[in-house]
């Protein structure tokens, strides 16, 4: 990491997203709750359901960014290899998360099936968080990287239940407003490159 404020990164995992099946309306959400703590989301990457772009978008951001927030990929059908893919980038196996198999178990009961419990099989080490009041809990697999899934009202509960633990200087924002022209503005306005206003 190598900002020297809070920064994030969205890596938004899904096909659908792609193919234009699917529109995400996770960034925009993630953005403006993210600049309220005064963490400025820096990067969003759309990548395919492919483990190996996964593991090389998850170890180049886990090192650049405060934050790293995965979405999609962590549901029970074959497509979902986001647990996979991050288990791999962390250079740790994929196991059985036994708190997370008795929830699964308590939720669906004798409809279980196989493919339900794959939403189990989580990094080594995944940390649960369950604050906010959500059903399921968030998936931490190390400090700083969350899972989530790609649905938006499950994403921004999620999100809610994850304020306490994302840090960031708030920020005051003025908004002022002109009648110039973006051409007669620009010399008026002073921003060092080096260190973004």
């Amino acid at each position: 990491m190598t900002d020297a404020s809070p920064s994030a990164c969205i890596l938004i995992i899904g096909n659908e997203i792609l193919s234009g099946k699917t529109q995400d309306k996770n960034i925009k959400f993630l953005g403006e709750e993210l600049a309220k703590k005064g963490i400025s989301l820096k990067e969003a990457r759309i990548l395919v359901d492919e483990k190996k772009e996964i593991v090389s978008a998850v170890n180049e951001c886990r090192y650049k960014y405060t934050y790293v927030i995965t979405t999609g990929g962590i549901g029970p059908t074959h497509d979902d290899v986001t647990a996979s893919g991050v288990a791999m980038a962390l250079d740790v196996s994929l196991e059985r998360h036994p708190e997370l198999e008795a929830i699964l178990r308590g939720h669906f009961g004798e409809r279980l099936t196989e493919a339900h419990l794959k939403m189990a099989d989580m990094p080594e080490g995944t940390s649960l968080f369950h604050g906010g009041g959500i059903r399921w809990p968030v998936l931490e697999p190390t400090p700083g990287l969350y899972m989530l899934p790609g649905i938006p009202e499950i994403f921004r509960d999620k999100i809610d239940a994850l304020r306490s633990r994302l840090r960031g200087e708030p920020m005051t924002c003025r908004w002022v407003f002109t009648r110039m022209e973006e051409g007669q503005l620009a010399p008026h306005l002073v921003c060092d490159w080096e260190d973004p206003c």
